[in-house]
């Protein structure tokens, strides 16, 4: 037995080395690539006077990292986090990877949701709408058809703890059919 947690405590500790994270996603091949993303954000979390919890870090791949609302004091419901694409690009869905844990589901994991999209960042229309379990799994929805966009705007309508968080968000290549 010893052996054995030896030997998967080493395996974690390579993975860890390996994609600096024992959390790290893959890109899979229906994402939108994430060169050139800017983002806007509802608020951004400070820590002792320093914002780690930034919205660039929805795109690094690694799940230990993500986005967080103001903690202190705590921004209040709606939460949102907007990409902003370096150019109009045809958007066939949405993926959104909660923060990861061993321990299960933390403090801003999204259970509601509204998603949005827009050409000019003031006009916005909604895209899709819904529920989210409230666990670590990534959710992946599909929009009804595809939309020409430059800003995608995930509003977080509830969310654990009242906050709002992102370890990872993808935009989806649009349905060919």
């Amino acid at each position: 037995m010893k052996r054995i947690v030896s030997l998967i405590t080493a395996l974690l500790i390579f993975a860890s080395f390996m994609t600096g994270s024992i959390f790290a996603i893959n890109v899979e091949s229906d994402e939108i690539p994430v060169s050139g993303w800017t983002f806007e954000a509802s608020s951004t979390n400070v820590n002792n006077g320093v914002p780690l919890e930034v919205p660039r870090n929805v795109i690094d791949g690694d799940l230990d990292s993500h986005w967080h609302s103001m903690i202190k004091p705590k921004a209040e419901l709606p939460h949102y986090i907007t990409i902003i694409l370096p150019a109009f690009t045809e958007v066939g869905g949405y993926r959104y990877y909660p923060r990861k844990s061993e321990s299960g589901v933390k403090a801003g994991t999204c259970t509601k949701y509204e998603i949005y999209v827009s050409e000019d960042g003031t006009n916005y229309e909604k895209a899709d709408q819904g529920t989210w379990e409230r666990d670590t799994t990534a959710k992946t929805v599909r929009f009804s058809k595809n939309y020409k966009a430059k800003y995608v705007r995930l509003q977080i309508t509830d969310a654990e703890g009242g906050y709002g968080s992102a370890a990872e968000l993808r935009l989806l290549k649009p349905d060919s059919g």
